[in-house]
């Protein structure tokens, strides 16, 4: 059975999905307690970025690495609003991947040195074992400023794909705490091909892991584990961003 969230067979009257990695956990996530009991109307619309700013400690959400990644945007963000701060809280809970392109954007300007996050290798061929050799997952530096303050960033398990990916170059960078839920996987690049009747068939063409020689395909757990109390839900509270502004704060 493929438990893989990247493998679809798409015809034109439906397409074939596993949704289990995500739907068997609990969400971690409440986007309406956010913007009434957070927000108040009050956040910045940034580029592809939601900001908002808690006087001693930093908050960005990038919602889905589709969104575009600009330096003009990263510059303002945490050069100009953010740059003073304890630090910064980046949000990436629910974000279900994107452009690897956007990824590597993002992830470079957290830092000033060259840093290799895991391996990746590709398939190659048709038997089960059929892979290229090994190559490097590496951080480049931005040629802007990076922002080396503390980052906590934030995950559930509908952070998905490159933001997997996202989640394995960052937890490398020594300002970095990942909290929150293990990641939902999908650390496979997917690849598509078309059928003789017309129907496309999406599959994993990439495996990556981390720098221990574990295969992320299936998450990276957080160095903080935190999970939504009903309690706090009922009362409009978001859990893990709370614990997030404490560990900031300490």
């Amino acid at each position: 059975v493929l438990r893989d969230g990247h493998v679809n067979l798409s015809s034109p009257f439906d397409f074939s999905r596993n949704w289990t990695w995500y739907l068997n956990s609990p969400p971690n996530f409440n986007a309406d307690i956010l913007e009434r009991n957070y927000f108040n109307g009050e956040q910045q619309f940034v580029g592809g970025f939601t900001i908002y700013d808690f006087g001693d400690v930093g908050y960005v959400r990038y919602s889905s690495f589709i969104n575009p990644v600009s330096p003009t945007s990263l510059n303002y963000i945490f050069g100009d609003v953010f740059r003073d701060k304890r630090g910064v809280i980046l949000d990436v809970r629910n974000n279900g991947g994107g452009s690897v392109l956007n990824r590597d954007f993002l992830v470079s300007r957290f830092t000033d040195t060259e840093v290799v996050a895991g391996r990746q290798r590709y398939k190659n061929g048709p038997e089960h074992d059929d892979f290229s050799d090994f190559e490097d997952i590496t951080i480049a530096p931005s040629a802007g400023d990076a922002y080396l303050s503390p980052v906590v960033l934030l995950t559930n398990r509908s952070s998905y794909s490159a933001t997997n990916l996202f989640t394995l170059c960052m937890k490398e960078l020594p300002q970095v705490t990942v909290m929150g839920d293990t990641t939902g996987g999908g650390g496979g690049a997917p690849a598509f091909t078309e059928l003789a009747n017309g129907w496309v068939i999406r599959v994993s063409a990439t495996q990556s892991f981390d720098n221990a020689g574990c295969n992320v395909e299936d998450g990276i757990p957080p160095d903080v584990f935190v999970q939504m109390d009903s309690t706090d839900i009922t009362n409009g509270v978001d859990t893990i961003l709370e614990e997030a502004l404490e560990f900031l704060r300490r």
